[in-house]
């Protein structure tokens, strides 16, 4: 989408993050934090915005943030800017699925890890900081690094039956699939 702020591009009347967030609370998390974006363009949301502690340093460095400045205990969810359609069913079953010594609950489409829908264990903000520290940002190798437990399609569909969850909006014909699809 270029220089556009995906989290701000409206699907069904409302801004990408304004979704995310609603699905987030209606999913049970305690609190809903923006990390990074423009502050002054984000405000009319009425998110609790979080600098990134590192700009530019991308999602490693934004997963790092959140972990860092939530209150939670247990799970921290964690969505991408571009999932305009996530179900709180979906979220609230990565929370419920991390458990004991698990660092992430990733969801896994067609073979591919989503690592930018997933639950993470507070735990995880020292091994992300670790990695960035490393030189080493890239969230495949952070999510390699962990104990996670996976959530395959079967798992995902009895939440989210046609894994609409995880329509991203990264080009102009991804944004009109997503309108088109509420």
């Amino acid at each position: 989408m270029g220089e556009l702020d995906k989290g701000l591009l409206d699907v069904g009347g409302r801004a990408i993050a304004a979704r995310e967030a609603e699905a987030l609370r209606a999913a049970g998390a305690g609190e809903v934090l923006l990390v990074g974006g423009d502050r002054a363009r984000y405000a009319p949301l009425g998110l609790t915005h979080v600098d990134d502690q590192t700009p530019g340093a991308g999602p490693v460095a934004g997963l790092a943030t959140a972990l860092r400045a939530s209150r939670a205990t247990r799970a921290v969810l964690v969505v991408g800017c571009d999932l305009p359609l996530v179900e709180p069913a979906l979220l609230a079953a990565l929370a419920a699925a991390l458990t004991g010594d698990i660092d992430a609950v990733v969801p896994r489409v067609d073979g591919r890890a989503q690592p930018l829908c997933a639950a993470y264990a507070p735990r995880v903000a020292a091994i992300a900081e670790a990695r960035l520290a490393a030189a080493d940002p890239r969230l495949v190798a952070l999510v390699e690094s962990l104990r996670v437990r996976w959530l395959d399609e079967p798992a995902l569909r009895a939440v989210d039956p046609t894994l609409r969850s995880f329509v991203n909006v990264n080009t102009p014909d991804d944004l009109r699939r997503a309108r088109s699809l509420l």
